[in-house]
C-alpha cells in the first residue's frame, strides 16, 4: 500500500552470485523455490579483456530528495498520506506540504542526510496547536513493477495528550498522470512463471481481507526461508505473528498498515541462540543472534486459477529479496 503514502516497498537486489529462480509451487498454499549457482570464484571481479588490471567500479552517486514526494503514515488504524515538496542544499534539506485527508498545512525543518542514506527532519504545524511530528529513516533507491526512484522509509515519534506516539511512514517521488498498478502481470521474481490470473477487473470494489494463516516464503543471506505467519487486519492496521521454518526462530508483526493494492509489514524477531551446523566436522555449535528486524513490501491481488483462489501478497523485503504469500485453505 503506500502505506500510507507511498506506493510500495522497493530496494534493489543486488548480488555478487547469479541468481537461477526455479518454481514457485502452489498446492494449496505458496512455496518459494529458490537456487543459487555461486559465480566462478576464480574470475576476478570486473576482469577486463585482454588480460589487463580490473577497472574499478564507479562510485554510486548520492541519492537526492529534491522535487515533489507523496508521504504516508500509519496513524492508530488509519492510513493518512500527505503531499510534500522539498528542496535540498548539499546534505540539508527543508520543505513544505499539505495533508491529503485535513487539507492542513505544515512545513518540513531541520532536515538532514547523514551519509548518504541516513535521514531526519521535523514536520510542523502553523497556528493549529498540533505538536511537532520527528521522522527518522533511511534514503536509498528502489525498484519494482509499480515504481523506481528515490524511496524514504522510517519512523515518526509524537505526542498527543501527552502520551508519546511512535509508529512507521514511507514516501516516494510523486508520478503525475499516472496510477499504482493494481495486479502484477508477471511473478516479481525473474525467471518464474506468471504470477496466478486476477479474479476479476473489479478489484478496487473487492479489497481482500488479510486476517488469517499465511504460508510465505522469502530470500534471506541467498536462501530462501519459509514461514508461517498469521495475520490480523483491524482497518488499514495489521498486526501479527508467526515462526520460520528453517531457523525455528520466532518473529511479530507490531507494525504494519494496508492500504489496498499496498501491503507493508515489519517483522521483529527477538534476540537468541541457534544451533547451526559447524563449517568443518560433524556437529553444531551454538550461535547467537541479536534482535533484528525487517520490512515487508507487497503488492495484494485477488487470484484465481485451478491451483488456488484467493488473496495473494508478492513484493520484496528490506534487504531486497523476494517474498511471496498465499493463504492456507
Amino acid at each position: 500500500m503506500m502505506v500510507a503514502e507511498s506506493k510500495g516497498v522497493k530496494i534493489n537486489f543486488k548480488s555478487a552470485a547469479s541468481v537461477i529462480l526455479t518454481v514457485l509451487l502452489l498446492a494449496g498454499c505458496s512455496h518459494i523455490s529458490i537456487d543459487k549457482k555461486p559465480a566462478d570464484k576464480n574470475a576476478p571481479a570486473n576482469a577486463a579483456k585482454g588480460g589487463q588490471p580490473a577497472a574499478p567500479a564507479p562510485a554510486a552517486q548520492p541519492l537526492s530528495v529534491n522535487g515533489d514526494w507523496q508521504f504516508g503514515f500509519q496513524f492508530e488504524n488509519e492510513t493518512l498520506q500527505s503531499s510534500v515538496h522539498l528542496e535540498q542544499n548539499g546534505a540539508n534539506f527543508s520543505g513544505s506540504g499539505k495533508d491529503d485527508k485535513t487539507g492542513m498545512e505544515f512545513t518540513i525543518e531541520q532536515g538532514g542526510i547523514t551519509g548518504g542514506t541516513q535521514i531526519e527532519f521535523y514536520k510542523k504545524y502553523a497556528n493549529s496547536g498540533a505538536p511537532e511530528i520527528q521522522y527518522t529513516g533511511t534514503l536509498e533507491m528502489a525498484t519494482d513493477p509499480t515504481y523506481k526512484g528515490p524511496y524514504m522509509h522510517g519512523d515518526y515519534t509524537t505526542a498527543k495528550n501527552g502520551k508519546v506516539i511512535s509508529n512507521i511512514w514511507e514516501a516516494e517521488l510523486a508520478q503525475p498522470g499516472s496510477a499504482p498498478a493494481q495486479e502484477p502481470k508477471a511473478s516479481p521474481l525473474p525467471g518464474m512463471p506468471a504470477a496466478p490470473a486476477p479474479a476479476d477487473s473489479g478489484l478496487l470494489s473487492r479489497t481482500p481481507e488479510l486476517s488469517g494463516k499465511w504460508n510465505c516464503g522469502y530470500e534471506y543471506n541467498f536462501k530462501t526461508i519459509h514461514s508461517t505467519m498469521f495475520l490480523e487486519q483491524e482497518g488499514d492496521r495489521i498486526l501479527g505473528h508467526g515462526v520460520d521454518h528453517e531457523t525455528k526462530e520466532k518473529f511479530v508483526i507490531d507494525k504494519g498498515w494496508y492500504h489496498y493494492p499496498k501491503l507493508t509489514l515489519v517483522r521483529k524477531w527477538a534476540a537468541s541462540k541457534q544451533q547451526v551446523p559447524n563449517k568443518k566436522g560433524k556437529g553444531k555449535h551454538s550461535e547467537s543472534r541479536p534482535e533484528r528486524t525487517m520490512t515487508f513490501k507487497a503488492t495484494v491481488s485477488n487470484v484465481s486459477d485451478k491451483d488456488y483462489s484467493g488473496p495473494y501478497l508478492s513484493g520484496k523485503t528490506q534487504g531486497g529479496g523476494s517474498w511471496e504469500a498465499q493463504l492456507y485453505k
